[in-house]
């Protein structure tokens, strides 16, 4: 997918469903999806409340349910700290054929794109760089390994940088 697909999809749909997709559902697919409801709850979206976002991860996850420093890099943002405890990683595969090929589908990293996803999938798969930048692949390295947070933070807020602007692409489009 391209982001003149993503956006074409995004206009059409009556009831878009976007999905974030990272490794592990624990570090920036869950952080986008929380960041992208809160900036689309704020926004001028006109269709913002038609929107279902979501998250997934490629591999299972069954000791850890969100990351403690995306955690508190959410509670920073103002994110209710019971919606992130409620938080439970997702694995791509579980998601429904009929739910994955009506949605669109946001990775961050070309690899796991790549390696992962049937081609079917990889095919309406974007990098969510290539949306903020005009298709530019930039991977979103996976923090998970940072023990600093100042540097762990560092990865979020280029995630947030680009929600907003794919936030502000929505408004100027009014979506």
């Amino acid at each position: 997918m391209d982001d003149a697909e993503f956006w074409d999809y995004i206009k059409s749909s009556e009831n878009p469903h976007i999905i974030f997709i990272c490794l592990g559902n624990i570090c920036r697919s869950p952080y986008a999806e929380f960041k992208f409801k809160q900036l689309l709850s704020n926004s001028h979206i006109r269709k913002k409340d038609q929107i279902t976002v979501s998250s997934a991860g490629f591999i299972y996850q069954d000791r850890i349910k969100i990351y403690y420093n995306t955690k508190k890099a959410l509670m920073e943002e103002k994110i209710n700290e019971k919606s992130i405890n409620l938080h439970t990683p997702r694995v791509f595969s579980d998601y429904s054929t009929k739910k994955l090929e009506n949605a669109a589908l946001i990775v961050m990293s070309s690899e796991h794109r790549d390696l992962e996803m049937e081609e079917r999938f990889r095919k309406k798969a974007i990098l969510l760089s290539a949306l903020a930048t005009e298709g530019e692949e930039i991977d979103i390295p996976d923090p998970y390994m940072i023990d600093d947070y100042y540097e762990y933070k560092k990865i979020l807020e280029k995630i947030k940088g680009y929600l907003l602007v794919i936030i502000k692409k929505m408004e100027l489009l009014e979506i």
